[in-house]
């Protein structure tokens, strides 16, 4: 464990209580893989956290966050969850009972702890789970109707670490997928982009359907390719309701359906949308970026202002400025197809020709 850790342990042990690394990192150390995140569960209260590290929390429930150096802290008082309502946390009871802490988490992997000097604290079973490859629940579906985004997080789980699901949990999952309406869809967005950011994102998209989940989180697909861009991702899907994406995403999203519609990169597209979009657009068509950045290259008119006349010159031929824009972009899709010289007096001679 790296010295940072350590030494935020023993600041709190220091003090007389006891202090322990939980969840994703102590998962993450236990399958070699790196992990920034750090989650610290102590039986000394807020208000002394708050005086051992300078440090003051609006957290309500019992908690304090701090970075030091590349990792990101959130130290958590032991407590057992009382009370939820549609998906969010309302009442929790602190507790000096390191083990009622642990239950109240979610799956079995993520309930594995370390103390100061690496040893392991498993009271569940993790530690088997993680040797079996098997996301398993603690608890019963009382935890999935409680936090129904548990139930994404364990696609994400199996997904990320390529783990099976328990059969338990399985039928759990297909009897409380009802609850996924409770909650946030920025949340679900969240968990859906991290199982799309993953190389193993196939797996996910199978669960998801096998589990029919999809219709519950409003989304559709069929063969959907990797690319590293979630928008490109995104853009493979049919989405029910783009609720938890802004305005400039949205536009970001359909330009890339639009490409793919096509199913061929051309010289409207590479003129119509940047090129950043096209490549991401030739990836999932699996056509070669390079030739796309060629193509690109290739292009007399890029943009508006490489049109050797004005739309002020069109207009004055044209008399109208809607109209004028129209001409302008076919003789922007003549010149990048070589029908047209872009020679202003060529153009003009077109334009007088398109007013008539």
């Amino acid at each position: 464990m790296n010295r940072i850790i350590v030494d935020v342990l023993n600041k709190i042990e220091d003090k007389g209580y006891i202090a322990y690394v939980v969840g994703g990192y102590v998962r993450d150390y236990l399958l070699s893989k790196h992990s920034y995140d750090i989650d610290i569960c102590t039986n000394a209260k807020t208000g002394t956290l708050e005086k051992i590290f300078n440090i003051k929390s609006d957290n309500k429930y019992g908690s304090i966050k701090f970075k030091l150096d590349k990792y990101s802290f959130e130290i958590t008082t032991f407590r057992k969850e009382i009370k939820y309502e549609n998906g969010k946390l309302l009442e929790i009871e602190y507790t000096d009972n390191f083990k009622e802490d642990i239950k109240r988490r979610d799956f079995t992997i993520n309930s594995i702890a370390l103390d100061k000097n690496d040893i392991v604290i498993d009271l569940l079973e993790g530690v088997k789970d993680l040797n079996n490859k098997v996301i398993k629940l603690i608890g019963d579906e009382s935890k999935l109707m409680e936090d129904p985004l548990r139930i994404i997080r364990a696609i994400r789980f199996s997904t990320i670490l390529d783990f099976d699901l328990d059969e338990k949990l399985e039928k759990y999952i297909v009897k409380c997928k009802k609850y996924l309406s409770n909650v946030s869809i920025v949340k679900l967005r969240e968990e859906l982009e991290k199982i799309l950011e993953s190389t193993n994102y196939k797996k996910g998209l199978c669960l998801l359907k096998k589990y029919s989940l999809i219709d519950e989180l409003g989304i559709k697909y069929n063969n959907v390719v990797y690319v590293d861009n979630i928008y490109g991702m995104w853009a493979q899907i049919d989405i029910k309701t783009y609720s938890s994406f802004n305005k400039k995403e949205i536009e970001i999203i359909n330009a890339i359906k639009k490409i793919i519609r096509k199913n061929e990169i051309t010289n409207e597209t590479l003129f119509d949308y940047s090129i950043d979009l096209n490549i991401i657009a030739a990836k999932i068509l699996k056509i070669d970026e390079q030739i796309v950045k060629k193509m690109y290259n290739n292009l007399v008119v890029k943009s508006t202002d490489d049109l050797d006349i004005s739309i002020l010159e069109i207009n004055s031929v044209i008399k109208n400025f809607n109209k004028s824009k129209i001409v302008r972009y076919k003789l922007i899709r003549m010149v990048n197809n070589s029908i047209l010289n872009n020679v202003k007096k060529d153009l003009l001679k077109h334009v007088e020709e398109e007013s008539e």
